[in-house]
């Protein structure tokens, strides 16, 4: 199954991330996908996640909960 993303959002405050997306089940957090994002406090993974990427929340300076 080809790979789907989404790209180009403005995050901030507490992010949930679904389960499934347009259909496609959530399966990983790519490579620096949150590079950056400073305004990230909060952030709930499903357990459909089972790979999260290097640097993913690099930068995430006000990320202070991450829930699995």
């Amino acid at each position: 199954m080809a790979d789907a993303a989404v790209t180009d959002i403005e995050l901030a405050g507490n992010i949930v991330i679904s389960a499934q997306i347009d259909g496609y089940t959530v399966s990983r957090i790519g490579q620096d996908v949150f590079w950056g994002c400073s305004q990230i406090t909060g952030i709930e993974i499903p357990d459909t996640v089972t790979t999260i990427g290097n640097n993913a929340f690099d930068g995430c300076s006000n990320l202070k909960l991450v829930t699995v």
